[in-house]
This record gives structure tokens, sequence and C-alpha cells, in this order.
């Protein structure tokens, strides 16, 4: 059985399959800067419904329950399973 993830792994995770730096993520899912997710990075935040909504918004593959609880079905919804791997 794995492990449950924390809030930055599932982050991070997304990040990576996304092929993508922490703020230029943050930039492309409409964040000013990436303060926001280094403080989720740090243990201070956790993942607000804001940020899942942003995410989700650019990334409909990602699960959105997923990403704010670690539960939920599936990762990611007919996304390649070669970037995807990352996430499991």
């Amino acid at each position: 059985m794995r492990e449950k993830q924390n809030n930055w792994q599932r982050i991070e995770a997304v990040i990576k399959w996304a092929n993508m730096s922490t703020n230029y993520f943050a930039r492309y899912i409409g964040l000013a800067r990436g303060e926001n997710l280094y403080q989720i990075k740090r243990g201070n935040n956790g993942i607000s419904l804001d940020v899942a909504d942003r995410i989700v918004s650019k990334f409909p593959q990602v699960d959105k329950l997923w990403l704010l609880t670690g539960g939920g079905a599936d990762v990611l919804r007919g996304a390649d399973t070669r970037r995807a791997d990352t996430l499991l």
C-alpha cells in the first residue's frame, strides 16, 4: 500500500508532470508569484480551494479531490500515462 502524499508532494507531482519550474507553474495557473506554493512546500499553508481550482482549470485531467486530500479514484483522468507515472 502506498503512503499518502502530503500537500506539497501532490503539487510537486503535477509540476513535474507538467514539466515546469515551480515559479513558471505558479504564473501559469495565475498566481502573481510562486510564494503561495513555497508556503505550501514549507508546510505553512495547505492547498486552498482557490489554488486547487486554478490548477484544475489549467490541467482538467488532474483530479481535484486527489489534489486537495490525496484521496479520490483517479489522479489524472485521460492523461498521458508516461507522464502520469510520477503522480501515482
